[in-house]
């Protein structure tokens, strides 16, 4: 991800458990049209190891996964909506 590429929308899972946290997420990722990106805000351990790789699963491009600088123990992930 560049600096310019534009976040459309944001969703914040970390009330949530898996696979909770990524039903909410595609959710979220399913509103935005095709070319879009949606920022995950997720907890570390679980959901930051299922998310993304739930994601490509499916055939979404996921980048930028990397923890917050505030607390670690929160971190966001990318995905860009391909299909």
């Amino acid at each position: 991800m560049t600096e310019s590429t534009t976040i459309h929308a944001r969703v914040d899972v970390t009330d949530q458990v898996c696979p909770l946290s990524f039903v909410k997420a595609k959710l979220a990722l399913e509103d935005l049209e095709i070319g879009q990106h949606l920022e995950v805000r997720l907890l570390g351990g679980e959901a930051r190891h299922n998310v993304p790789r739930s994601f490509e699963g499916e055939g979404q491009r996921v980048f930028n996964l990397h923890p917050e600088a505030e607390d670690e123990s929160i971190w966001r992930l990318t995905v860009e909506r391909v299909r």
